[in-house]
């Protein structure tokens, strides 16, 4: 339950947003998000077509043509750089949304640094006065959108077993990448309830 509250804060916050004041890449990073998404669906029905056996069935790299690997490899990149853009895309507009609020010295010295969940609820606590819960869905699609980014910023290896079931770790493409673009809307969605004030420094697709 999202809990309005009456604290007082050392900080000045500001109310207003007016339009054209603050340069942000937030709409160009969602924008691209949501292009390279369309692109991925594309180059991953191109792979699916291609490929020699069911879909479902994997290959080894020996048995992949140049063309098909280029192929492959293409597709990979376009859901790796969506997950990147949605993350972007959030991340950017946290930062633009402490600064517009706070003022860019308060917000560099207090918050930028924050991860970028405890930056989330310390913001909407400070500047709207309101304390966002653990299973709050604005922090559980920032913890989609992020924990996918850190996949990819923070690669782990995994020690594979025989007792394995087969294709265990395997989900199918774009389906992460479709996780972090819904995430991200997601967030967008249920930061505009609780801020309706900035809500034309949001992306406009979220309102779609």
């Amino acid at each position: 339950m999202r809990t309005p509250l009456s604290t007082r804060t050392p900080f000045e916050i500001a109310d207003a947003f007016p339009e054209g004041t603050w340069y942000t890449d937030v709409n160009r990073f969602h924008r691209l998000a949501h292009f390279h998404l369309r692109r991925l669906k594309q180059l991953a029905n191109q792979v699916i077509e291609n490929w020699p056996v069911p879909s479902s069935q994997s290959l080894k790299d020996s048995e992949i043509s140049p063309k098909l690997g280029a192929l492959t490899d293409e597709r990979d990149a376009a859901s790796d750089i969506t997950r990147m853009f949605a993350a972007m895309a959030v991340e950017a507009f946290l930062n633009f949304y402490g600064a517009a609020r706070l003022g860019e010295d308060e917000y560099e010295t207090h918050f930028e640094r924050l991860g970028i969940i405890p930056k989330a609820k310390q913001l909407l606590l400070i500047c709207d006065k309101t304390r966002i819960p653990e299973q709050d869905p604005l922090i559980q699609a920032l913890k989609a959108v992020f924990n996918g980014r850190n996949d990819l910023v923070h690669p782990k290896a995994k020690k594979a077993s025989l007792d394995d079931p087969p294709l265990k770790h395997w989900r199918p493409i774009p389906g992460k990448a479709q996780d972090a673009v819904d995430a991200m809307d997601t967030f967008f969605r249920e930061f505009e309830n609780l801020a309706p004030g900035a809500i034309h420094f949001t992306p406009a697709l979220s309102r779609d």
